[in-house]
């Protein structure tokens, strides 16, 4: 029995969560939306039941050798004894209850579903990305948990009158808990070899505010940010918690650094009594292109560091600070890193830092360091220039946080075919763009069956912007842009419009069990997008509807 993930239950609250994913990861293995959505409400139900009789679960879900293919089944397990959930056998071929020595209780569950074991082994590694991804519920939660214990931590400081001993030991574990928060294992992703990311922060006080942070969005698009809280210690330490936590949560469906920003920002405005405020440098990486926008609130600007020697200063600001006042919009702009070019962000806490005679370590010291170092890592100059700042500093006490993330791209070796149009907002513009996407298809080895796909689809959803989408304000010099990219065997295709908002995607599907006259109308369009594309996404980014299609070219 081959284990493909698995998702702990301890409260109520696990239960939609744990509903979602097991539907999404039938969904990639099975392609069967039905059996998927059958499946996972009936493990639901057995969740709440076993929950109401105080029974914690771990649910497994696993693949059994058939020979030349693969059985799935799920698992139910518990230190206590599982009650019988007679559901479970509406949707599972069996029901088997085994007891270990170890004095565990388990429902092994028989789907009956059969798959190829090539076809799993190609989509484990994204059903265990599935299973074990945290919601934005889990990642507050955690956040909320985390503070608790700090506030908890620190409540005991203010009423402690013990030892210096004991307040010492609160204070560390204070840190800890805010240290916590940060990726801190490098390398950060030692199966990506398209760039080297390495990052750290040195509070002035136990705690202080400060942050930074990078993830990947997507299988090509990396994040990173650094911030600095207005303020020191614990005040700054809670404020930067959930910036951070409002950042992540926000990127995961947003692609756009300014809205990013402007999104946050109205959040930490509203009932912020104490006036905070967090200056902040977000960027978002395509890790193939090297090409990335980013978007700078009051915050340092980065220096890209060229391969030749050559530093360039992204001076441009984009908009205020965050959380100063609600109602402020951020602007963004593009820049491109080519093969071993480097970036860094930091915050003031470098270039404001003073030694006993209160000079500052200054920017003009920090330009003559990155255009001396010899660094051959991330890590390497990140080290470099933590140390010059200490070793200036000697004597003295250290002010202000300092933070510091660098990032060199080692770039993408294979050539990205890319292909962008701008079409006018008439009908007879689809037929342009159908043709100008045939010449790119032929000449990039893009199959004819696909060819054909993706024009189906490149009507349907430009006939509705073209038509609809200036409903009352159908302006002439409108315009729409639609990009294509190719990176490897994916094809990504971007439109975005100005139009008024509307998610194509949110229409409801139409019951194709239904006879015609029966069916209600509009829908059919929509559904054979969904169908023709691998991934269908859509995102209002300030002012902009932008439509995000994937689809994988077959093998050879």
């Amino acid at each position: 029995m081959n284990q493909l993930g698995s998702i702990h239950i301890a409260d109520a609250t696990a239960i939609p969560h744990m509903r979602r994913k097991v539907f999404r990861a039938l969904e990639e293995l099975v392609g069967d939306a039905i059996s998927a959505t059958r499946i996972a409400a009936t493990l639901s139900t057995a969740a709440r039941r076993f929950l109401a009789a105080d029974v914690p679960v771990l649910l497994q879900m696993q693949v059994k050798d058939a020979g030349g293919s693969v059985m799935l089944h799920f698992e139910f397990s518990s230190p206590r004894t599982l009650p019988d959930v007679p559901e479970l056998r509406t949707v599972c071929s069996n029901v088997h209850r085994r007891n270990t020595q170890e004095g565990t209780d388990s429902l092994t569950l028989e789907t009956g579903i059969k798959l190829s074991a090539s076809a799993v082994n190609l989509k484990k590694d994204k059903v265990l990305e599935i299973l074990t991804e945290k919601s934005r519920d889990e990642l507050m939660a955690e956040v909320q948990t985390k503070n608790q214990e700090l506030e908890e931590s620190l409540e005991r400081l203010r009423t402690t009158t013990s030892a210096k001993e004991l307040m010492e030991s609160e204070l560390h574990i204070a840190t800890d808990i805010q240290m916590s928060m940060l990726p801190l294992e490098f390398p950060a992703f030692p199966d990506r070899a398209e760039f080297d990311i390495h990052a750290t922060l040195h509070p002035a006080r136990e705690v202080g505010g400060d942050l930074y942070d990078f993830y990947f969005l997507d299988e090509d698009h990396l994040c990173f940010v650094v911030g600095d809280v207005s303020g020191k210690g614990v005040p700054a330490a809670l404020f930067m918690a959930v910036t951070k936590t409002l950042i992540k949560s926000r990127a995961a469906n947003d692609r756009s650094p300014s809205s990013i920003l402007t999104h946050v920002s109205n959040e930490l405005a509203q009932n912020n009594d104490t006036s905070m405020f967090v200056t902040m440098l977000l960027a978002i990486l395509n890790v193939k292109t090297g090409e990335f926008t980013y978007s700078n609130a009051g915050h340092n600007p980065p220096y890209i560091l060229r391969r030749g020697g050559e530093l360039e200063r992204l001076a441009e600001l984009h908009g205020a600070v965050l959380g100063a006042m609600e109602g402020m919009v951020y602007k963004e702009a593009e820049a491109k890193l080519h093969a071993d070019d480097g970036i860094l962000l930091y915050t003031d806490g470098l270039t404001e830092a003073m030694d006993t005679e209160r000079n500052l370590f200054s920017e003009e010291r920090l330009v003559t360091l990155l255009e001396s170092s010899t660094a051959k890592t991330a890590q390497e100059l990140v080290t470099e220039l933590v140390d010059a700042v200490h070793e200036f500093e000697t004597g003295a006490m250290q002010a202000d946080d300092i933070t510091v993330l660098m990032l060199w791209f080692a770039g993408y070796h294979g050539e990205i075919p890319k292909l962008d149009l701008v079409l006018k907002n008439k009908l007879e513009e689809i037929d342009r763009c159908n043709n100008e996407f045939s010449s790119y298809a032929q000449a990039h080895g893009i199959p004819s069956s696909v060819q054909q796909q993706v024009s189906l689809v490149l009507d349907e959803l430009l006939n509705n912007t073209i038509s609809y989408g200036y409903s009352g304000n159908q302006e002439k010099d409108k315009r729409i842009q639609v990009q294509f990219e190719l990176t490897g065997k994916r094809l990504s295709i971007t439109i975005s419009d100005d139009g008024i908002p509307f998610n194509p995607f949110s229409i409801q599907e139409p019951d194709t069990k239904l006879a015609l006259e029966d069916r209600s109308i509009g829908g059919l369009g929509i559904h054979l997008v969904k169908n023709l594309m691998d991934e269908y996404a859509y995102a209002r980014r300030i002012g902009t509807n932008v439509v995000t299609l994937k689809k994988r070219l077959p093998d050879e």
